[in-house]
């Protein structure tokens, strides 16, 4: 039964069940023409696993059929001349971005408020958010706060220790990984604040908004931004002549990959590169891709959940901002961390809150059983669980808000109280 309503969708374009396996096993041409010619075949679960499993028997050897190979290793290497047919201005492989450039000048000199835990940043303009869906937050009625946790704040310091040592020669660690808890600000502060530093210190920052499939050339001319955006196709886009003109030491490259690292090949690049992600399947991939390189060397650090001591802060960045519930107090806070443990995306708002509530009640009822696979997951190291019941915190030393190793530990005194009482 778990299966009909996408056997139905099959049976419709007259593949059964055992045809399609049949095919598949063999790797005969017909399956794999059939899957590219109908890509709707593709939307059913059934047909997109088939299709991995094809992938990696393809790279097992299994197959050797030139067809197969040309179609599922993916299209050929763009050329320069497609960057220019597919880009949004004909004739060039950039756009000059005049939003982009008035957002990035504002974030780069707006100045920092002093909070009593931390430092905050008020944008008034549209926000560009590194990772999002859809990137841009648009049409913003209220100013968005930017909370300059002293996490962060430590994690940038000693990002940019490593990256002046990078850029003279005297470090071989050229990317630096912040890590931690999904909700806890990485995307909307951390990496726009690291981008903000380094504009008013340094001239090129890049980055690259993997869901747009494409980068943000800043460069500091005269007090001044300039924007160039340029559009990523494949791995080919490293070889175009705007970033290899763009692209050095002295380069930082600012990545989060939310929707994965798209075409992201650190190895053949020059540029220092942060990265800002939750300890899942995709930044244990990227780790490993990492270690196999020839070049690249990394420092992760993780940073913890909100502190109590920091919701004073939270709670007037938020009524300044004109959150959804209008008013959001530090009672509040406390109670809805209660559950939510310190993910901020979930207790800064009531009506999100109320949907982690549900969510999580749901995975709690699931965790007493069997684990669901369609839920958000954490995956440090070799141990896969959802981030609605357990959390990652930082083994911190006397002074530190940021470590280089975590432990496991249930979300919020609530959980633990589930969790242990079904025990």
């Amino acid at each position: 039964d778990k299966y009909k309503a996408q056997a139905e969708v099959l049976y419709q374009k007259g593949v059964t069940g055992a045809a399609l396996k049949a095919d598949y096993e063999d790797g005969k041409e017909a399956f794999i023409k059939a899957m590219k010619d109908d890509y709707k075949i593709m939307g059913t679960a059934f047909a997109k696993t088939l299709y991995q499993k094809l992938k990696e028997k393809l790279r097992r050897g299994d197959f050797h059929c030139s067809f197969v190979t040309d179609f599922i290793s993916g299209e050929k290497r763009k050329s320069i001349s497609d960057y220019e047919l597919e880009s949004d201005t004909k004739g060039k492989r950039f756009k000059i971005d005049a939003e982009a450039e008035e957002f990035f000048q504002a974030l780069r000199d707006i100045p920092f408020t002093k909070g009593t835990a931390m430092q905050l940043v008020r944008i008034m303009k549209n926000i560009l958010v590194p990772g999002h869906r859809a990137s841009w937050i648009r049409g913003s009625k209220h100013p968005v706060t930017l909370f300059y946790r002293k996490a962060f704040s430590e994690a940038v310091s000693r990002f940019r220790e490593h990256y002046q040592l990078y850029r003279e020669g005297k470090s071989n660690i050229d990317c630096c990984i912040l890590s931690g808890q999904s909700g806890i600000a990485k995307s909307v502060a951390f990496l726009l604040i690291y981008i903000k530093v380094a504009l008013q210190n340094d001239k090129k920052v890049a980055f690259y908004s993997i869901p747009e499939k494409c980068l943000y050339l800043l460069e500091v001319r005269s007090g001044r931004i300039d924007c160039k955006k340029l559009k990523v196709l494949d791995e080919g886009w490293t070889e175009l002549p705007e970033w290899v003109a763009f692209d050095s030491t002295s380069t930082h490259l600012v990545v989060d990959p939310r929707n994965g690292f798209g075409h992201l090949n650190v190895d053949i690049i020059k540029a220092f590169v942060v990265v800002a992600s939750s300890p899942n399947r995709k930044l244990k991939q990227f780790e490993k891709l990492l270690k196999a390189g020839t070049k690249r060397r990394d420092l992760t650090l993780f940073a913890d959940v909100i502190q109590e001591d920091e919701f004073n802060d939270v709670s007037t960045g938020i009524n300044e901002s004109g959150g959804a519930d209008g008013n959001c107090t530090v009672e509040d806070l406390k109670t809805r961390s209660e559950r939510a443990g310190g993910m901020l995306r979930h207790i800064v708002d009531e009506s999100k809150f109320k949907k982690f509530q549900d969510s999580q009640d749901h995975m709690l009822r699931k965790f007493q059983g069997k684990i669901g696979e369609n839920v958000e997951m954490i995956q440090p190291r070799d141990v896969a669980l959802p981030s609605s019941v357990f959390c990652i915190r930082p083994i911190l030393e006397d002074g530190l808000h940021t470590g280089s190793d975590f432990v496991l530990d249930f979300l919020s005194p609530y959980v633990e109280s589930r969790v242990v009482g079904a025990l």
